[in-house]
C-alpha cells in the first residue's frame, strides 16, 4: 500500500518536462552537477574500448548532455525513453549527427524496460530518474535492467539521495 502512495504522478512529471525551459536552466547552470556526472559517464564509455555499443537512456530528457558525452564514441545505436514528447523533440535534435541509429520512445522507463526482455543492450543510463520510484519499483527496475543487458553490460545511474539521518520531509525542504 505504501508503494502506491509513493508512485510518481506521471501526468505531473510530463507537464513539468513539457515546460522544458525550467529544467534547461538547471542543466545549463550545472545546479545538479550534470557536467561532472557526464564526464564520468564518458570515462566509463571510453574504457569499453573501440567496440561499438548500444545504449538505452532512461528518462533521456532533451539528451543534450548525453549527446555531448557520446560525440566521437563508437555508438551502434541509441534509444532515448521519456514521458515528455516535448523533451523527446529536443532529444531528436540534440542527437542529430551523433549516430544514424537513434530512436526515441514516449514511455515510462520502467514499463519500457519490463517490456524488453532480451539481452541486447550494452549500456543503460539513468540520470536523475530512479528517485521517482518507490523501493519495490526500484528493485523491479534493476531486475528488468539486468535482463536487458548483455553479458558484461552496465547500468550507469546517477541520482539524488537522502542521508540516513534525514527524514523525507527534511530532504525535500533542503532540496
Amino acid at each position: 500500500m505504501l508503494e502506491e502512495q509513493n508512485r510518481p504522478d506521471k501526468k505531473a512529471i510530463k507537464a513539468y518536462f513539457d515546460q522544458w525551459s525550467i529544467y534547461d536552466v538547471i542543466i545549463k547552470n550545472d545546479y545538479m552537477a550534470h557536467s561532472g556526472i557526464y564526464n564520468s559517464l564518458r570515462e566509463a564509455l571510453v574504457s569499453r574500448g573501440d567496440d561499438p555499443f548500444s545504449l538505452v537512456d532512461l528518462g533521456c530528457g532533451d539528451a543534450s548532455q548525453i549527446a555531448a558525452t557520446l560525440r566521437g564514441l563508437p555508438i551502434r545505436n541509441y534509444v532515448g525513453i521519456d514521458l515528455s514528447p516535448v523533451a523527446l523533440d529536443y532529444a531528436r535534435k540534440n542527437m542529430a549527427g551523433i549516430t544514424d541509429n537513434a530512436s526515441f520512445i514516449e514511455s515510462d522507463f520502467s514499463e519500457y524496460l519490463k517490456s524488453q526482455q532480451t539481452k541486447e543492450v550494452d549500456v543503460i543510463v539513468a540520470g536523475f530518474t530512479v528517485h521517482h520510484l518507490g523501493a519495490s519499483d526500484k528493485a523491479k527496475l534493476f531486475f528488468a535492467a539486468a535482463n536487458k543487458l548483455r553479458e558484461g553490460g552496465r547500468l550507469l545511474y546517477s541520482d539524488v539521495f537522502r542521508r540516513d539521518e534525514e527524514s523525507r520531509e527534511e530532504y525535500i525542504d533542503a532540496y
